[in-house]
């Protein structure tokens, strides 16, 4: 079973947008009726890069007479072991096309939704990243020259001003410094965030971070809970289909879990599985997993499930859009302009006040 936890760190995997421009295909052509190699081929002509490669290699060994589902399986192609492991089984069970379509889709919904996630974060970063470059150049060309012209008139610099033209000299350095720390620290306060056991860690409690760790935790148990109900839809074997699915969501916690519960179910021992909650952070989830395994409708209420899991992370997802650009250009914004503005206003009015003084 370590071969799964291994595996979630494999280098050359095809991008999700690389797998559905595939599995869209594959689907288009299939529906069409017309040979698979001979359109792959000329699919291939016509995209670049390594989708186009691999995509004239899968051409070339059906034209061999190789199966589909044999090809995707070869892990050097790079595809997922979910998106494989699903067609292999599609195939066994006559259902090949129906299996690439669900597949693709599913890859699709995941891609749209990590997409909306991505652009809610996107716009208070760029805000930040414009204040502070603005900041930066201020300190650099700005600030130097009126601390000069104050010099000139024999004016007295307040400290604030005298710091910050010195440090002016070397806002090249640390304009560049002090952001790459401050990513550096994000990075390394998700690697440790994502090492908690359960969801309502104390990180989670920080301020800012529950509502963006609870939409990323409802998007992982949703793309996990897709995934499963898809494998299982497949008549994929549970243990496998749930060790497949928590890889794909590559989150590391997720997938010891669900390596430990798939050790279980191959054991027969039901009771590590309710003592260990390795799904605790869902309670339903884990009742729906492992409360009867022998249900044959378990992959319709996975699919249920990730609807409703779906639903949620998209719903936080919009309100992460709405609130968060406008909180930010009411404190970041406005705080920034109002430390210009004292930056430079208080200068200036110590300038006059002297001035008018001699």
């Amino acid at each position: 079973m370590d071969e799964f936890v291994n595996n979630s760190n494999q280098a050359a995997q095809l991008s999700a947008e690389q797998v559905i421009a595939f599995g869209e295909e594959i689907v288009s052509l299939t529906h069409a009726g017309v040979p698979i190699e001979d359109n792959l081929a000329a699919f291939a002509k016509e995209t670049p890069g390594r989708l186009g490669k691999l995509t004239a290699a899968v051409a070339a060994r059906m034209r061999k007479g190789e199966p589909l589902e044999k090809i995707i399986e070869d892990r050097s192609l790079g595809f997922p072991r979910v998106f494989s492991a699903t067609i292999s089984a599609g195939a066994k069970a006559n259902r090949l096309p129906a299996a690439l379509e669900s597949t693709t889709n599913c890859y699709r919904r995941i891609a749209d939704l990590r997409g909306e996630v991505a652009s809610a974060i996107a716009y208070p970063l760029v805000v930040i990243a414009f204040a502070w470059a603005c900041f930066a150049l201020m300190c650099r060309f700005i600030i130097p020259s009126l601390a000069v012209s104050f010099n000139d008139l024999n004016l007295v610099n307040s400290r604030v001003f005298v710091s910050l033209a010195f440090f002016g000299r070397y806002a090249v350095v640390w304009g560049i410094a002090i952001p790459a720390f401050f990513l550096a620290l994000v990075f390394f306060i998700r690697r440790w965030a994502s090492r908690l056991s359960g969801a309502g860690g104390a990180f989670s409690r920080l301020p800012g971070v529950s509502t963006v760790g609870s939409m990323q935790n409802n998007f992982k148990i949703a793309a996990f809970a897709e995934n499963a109900g898809l494998l299982l839809e497949n008549e994929v074997p549970l243990h496998e289909a749930i060790t497949l699915a928590a890889q794909a969501t590559g989150d590391r916690r997720l997938i010891v879990a669900a390596v430990k519960s798939a050790e279980a179910l191959l054991q027969g021992r039901q009771d590590l599985l309710k003592r260990n909650s390795p799904f605790a952070f869902s309670p339903m989830l884990q009742w729906m997993l492992f409360a009867d395994t022998q249900a044959g409708e378990l992959h319709r209420s996975l699919k249920s499930a990730a609807n409703m899991f779906f639903y949620r992370a998209e719903r936080q997802s919009k309100v992460f859009r709405a609130l968060l650009p406008a909180a930010f250009m009411v404190f970041a914004a406005g705080g920034v302009t109002l430390i210009y503005a004292l930056i430079l206003i208080m200068p200036y009015a110590a300038m006059l006040k002297a001035l008018a003084g001699k």
